[in-house]
């Protein structure tokens, strides 16, 4: 894991100053090294910061060059099966220099040009130029888990792991204010009609499973290299195959996963994802110490110590580390916390993940397990559920009636009212509806939020930032595409990164969400349960009160109170005001505090130094 920038220029010298300035704001994200990489005539230049993972030599040291220089690649990530890849290399006459991922993956290349990706398991967001070709080759992992954003200024084209290092460069900031619509009304920076579009006017991100050719005419040719098939009829397979495949794919991915040549240890928050890999680490490591890091909320309702514990009795071998959050040392790391973030986020939960990173960095862990995208690629929330009732409405009324029993004996429905019983019997048509009825509105309407009226009149016939699937495949596949796995893996990188830390994620193996997405649906969800199949896979490997548990927390702290507290009361209030001057806003209106807060310190351009 590292941080990458660089600058193209298409007429004339890209300035080093320039490039120097953007990789030193990415240090935290690579402390152990730095290196700058320029062509001849100097209208490429490349950066890298390190942080050693992976062969700790020199050798290993990026910007890298290979085959006379005529490649030369920034590289941030890791690929799990370079091991393989290598022998493979090997056996066709490539030879090695060092140890490390990074040169494998330029031999790679070298071999197999732009079909190499389809080869990779692994996080990885590269640039590669090829100076034979006069082109710079970028690319994304499948589901976005490292960061790669672009800009253009002054016939530049800028890249780098995150936004600061533009700030840094002199780069102009300023918030798209189609984004700004969106968050206020829809409560998310994600759009998934226009996935690549930042917080920022402009700025793009690289798309996940996405890859583009700069070349030095200015064009650029941009491709997705892979998809997850939504088209295909589910396999036929019995619960206990489906389980015996599941276990194998899922241990192979956190065993490659283990792969390092620092310490490995797991984030453990006492639910059923992060769990299971405790378990499958367990199993590969044997009577082994295993590091855990977790976050406790002593006397919240929402606490998970007591099953995190349970962990521990079944596995005496797991050494846990703890941290416990509270409202001092939120406000402590606060300021920190929205610096590295770089974009509004949702709430102070990913405080809680920022503490937990910390905490193994002090412990000297480099990198951690983790069990983010279990949910999204297996159906863990509510939201799953309901749309797999509606396609059972539509395709099976039998099977519907009994999972639509289970539902309402194990979740909260709310369908009072008629604006739920619309919202749930007609999903479709209701978002088409709130469409219209929002678009008719006066600009000056509660319902956008105080949000000035000049913008509102500007995108309040946006389609909403979110989308209404058909199928339970269709839910999972934008939750993993578009939009809620985006945001969830953007505040994993920069919190573990603000610590240096590597945060690896067994769940999005893609061949593990392959196997996911070829199952027939009533294999992740069935008699009232979520994520069934991992369910059933850990029986025997974990305790019951974790496996057969409904309730989905997550380093889950107590929000509201906090806000409530004075210091954040104060800078709510400091935010308010000043955005009113600004006129973004014509006043505030209760149960927008954080959507101001956040709206406040993101165009606050302080904030980014």
């Amino acid at each position: 894991m590292c941080g990458i920038c660089g600058i193209v220029s298409f007429a004339g010298r890209s300035d080093l100053s320039q490039l120097q300035l953007m990789n030193a704001a990415l240090e935290h994200r690579g402390p152990d090294g730095q290196g700058i990489w320029s062509n001849k005539n100097e209208s490429v230049i490349l950066g890298h910061r390190r942080l050693s993972i992976i062969d700790l030599s020199q050798k290993a040291k990026q910007p890298l060059t290979y085959r006379n220089e005529r490649y030369s690649i920034t590289y941030n990530g890791e690929i799990y099966n370079y091991i393989e890849l290598k022998k493979e290399l090997i056996s066709d006459g490539y030879t090695f220099k060092s140890g490390s991922d990074t040169e494998v993956l330029l031999a790679l290349y070298d071999q197999k040009g732009r079909s190499c990706l389809t080869h990779l398991d692994g996080m990885f967001a590269f640039a590669i130029w090829d100076n034979l070709k006069s082109e710079l080759f970028c690319a994304r992992d499948r589901f976005g888990e490292k960061p790669f954003y672009y800009t253009y200024s002054e016939n530049k084209f800028y890249f780098a792991s995150e936004m600061k290092a533009f700030w840094a460069a002199g780069i102009p900031r300023e918030a798209d204010n189609d984004i700004m619509y969106n968050y206020f009304v829809f409560g998310s920076i994600r759009d998934v009609h226009r996935p690549e579009k930042t917080f920022y006017k402009n700025v793009t991100s690289l798309l996940p499973a996405h890859a583009m050719v700069i070349s030095m005419d200015g064009s650029v040719d941009s491709f997705r290299y892979w998809d997850l098939d939504l088209e295909g009829e589910p396999r036929p397979i019995e619960l206990k195959d489906a389980v015996s495949e599941f276990q194998e794919i899922f241990e192979h991915s956190v065993g490659i996963r283990l792969r390092s040549d620092v310490a490995v240890g797991s984030s453990l928050s006492g639910g059923l994802d992060s769990s299971s890999i405790v378990s499958y680490i367990q199993s590969e490591k044997g009577s082994e110490d295993q590091l855990t890091f977790s976050a406790i909320f002593p006397g919240f309702e929402k606490d998970e110590s007591a099953k995190i514990k349970e962990l521990h009795r079944s596995y005496p071998s797991i050494k846990g580390h703890f941290v416990e959050p509270d409202i001092n040392s939120t406000i402590d790391n606060f300021m920190s916390l929205v610096y590295h973030q770089d974009e509004p986020f949702g709430s102070f939960s990913i405080s809680a993940q920022f503490e937990v990173m910390e905490l193994a960095k002090n412990n000297s862990v480099k990198v951690l397990l983790d069990g983010q995208g279990a949910d999204e690629s297996l159906g863990g929330y509510q939201k799953y559920y309901e749309t797999y009732l509606n396609e059972l409405k539509r395709s099976d009324r039998s099977k519907y009636s009994k999972e639509l029993k289970c539902f309402k004996e194990y979740f909260q429905f709310s369908n009072a009212g008629l604006v739920p019983k619309l919202q749930n019997k007609f999903p479709r048509a209701y978002k088409e509806f709130s469409s219209v009825f929002r678009s008719i509105l006066p600009a000056s309407s509660k319902k956008f939020g105080g949000l000035d009226p000049d913008i509102v009149r500007e995108f309040k016939k946006n389609k909403p930032a979110s989308h209404v699937p058909r199928t339970l495949k269709e839910g999972l596949y934008y939750s993993l595409v578009h939009k809620d796995l985006a945001e969830l893996l953007r505040y994993a990188d920069r919190n573990s990164m603000a610590h240096s830390v590597e945060v690896r994620l067994p769940f999005l193996s893609h061949k593990l969400v392959e196997f996911i997405f070829s199952l027939p649906n009533d294999l992740l969800i069935r008699d009232g349960w979520t994520k069934f199949i991992l369910r059933n896979s850990m029986d025997q490997k974990l305790p019951r009160s974790i496996i057969w548990d409904r309730q989905k927390i997550g380093f889950e702290p107590p929000h509201r109170s906090w806000l409530e507290d004075d210091y954040f009361k104060d800078l709510i209030h400091h935010y308010v005001q000043k955005l009113i001057g600004d006129r973004i806003i014509t006043k505030p209106f209760p149960g927008s505090e954080w959507k101001y807060l956040m709206l406040g310190l993101y165009l606050d351009k302080d904030i980014s130094k």
